[in-house]
């Protein structure tokens, strides 16, 4: 969604892709790691390899993340902030599988 929002995809169309996906994959939760564009343009040029979407800069990356915190919000799915401790995180989604979908196990 978010990156076919920026491309200028067609709502319509990104939403029924979501419903197909949705419809055919179940879901208990769902959980959007957040990370600044310049914060994930710093992670990914780390990397040995990127694909075309990573190499377009921390502008783009930012309108990205801009647009998965406006899918997230709409949702109500919960945002947790990736520039934490690994540690941190782990322990933050675990409780939110506890609290969301305790017939999961949260176990790292």
């Amino acid at each position: 969604m978010a990156y076919g929002t920026v491309a200028g995809a067609s709502p319509v169309l990104l939403e029924a892709v979501e419903q197909r996906l949705l419809s055919a994959l179940p879901i208990d939760i769902t959980v959007l790691l957040d990370l600044p564009g310049g914060d994930a343009e710093a992670r990914v040029n780390q990397l040995a390899e990127r694909n075309r979407f990573e190499t377009q800069g921390s502008g783009y990356l930012e309108r990205i993340r801009r647009q998965y915190l406006a899918w997230a919000s709409n949702r109500q799915v919960s945002v947790v902030d990736g520039r934490q401790e690994v540690a941190t995180i782990v322990e933050l989604v675990a409780e939110l599988m506890k609290a969301k979908a305790p017939h999961i196990s949260a176990d790292p």
